[in-house]
């Protein structure tokens, strides 16, 4: 059963989660990444949510071996990004998030799922 965002929040809402010295998950970034997954297509799968060390959520969409799209987002308003489609095909960027997902992100996820 996949992780759910509410689950990683109230298991990563304090500074060291991760056994070492993690950054605690804060309510804006969890608030961002729900408002994301909200306003995901309907057809889109969900995607695996994990917390990264920074404090903020990581959304991961994979399709085969070295097939993986990746978003993190953090307390601030940008969603940092980052694809691989085949040993030669990758993307990375940087968005802003301003409750409609930008389209690049949306057609690499496209891309990814074709």
């Amino acid at each position: 059963m996949p992780t759910t965002l509410e689950t990683i929040f109230s298991h990563c809402c304090r500074k060291g989660w991760d056994g070492y010295d993690a950054s605690a998950a804060s309510y804006e970034s969890y608030f961002r990444a729900k408002r994301f997954i909200e306003a995901l297509p309907a057809n889109f799968p969900a995607p695996e949510v994990a917390l990264d060390p920074d404090g903020e959520v990581s959304l991961e969409w994979y399709c085969a071996p070295g097939r993986v799209f990746s978003i993190s987002i953090g307390a601030n308003d940008e969603l940092t990004y980052a694809g691989k489609f085949s040993p030669t095909r990758k993307t990375h960027g940087t968005e802003p998030f301003t409750g409609q997902i930008p389209k690049v992100i949306l057609d690499n996820i496209r891309r990814l799922l074709a």
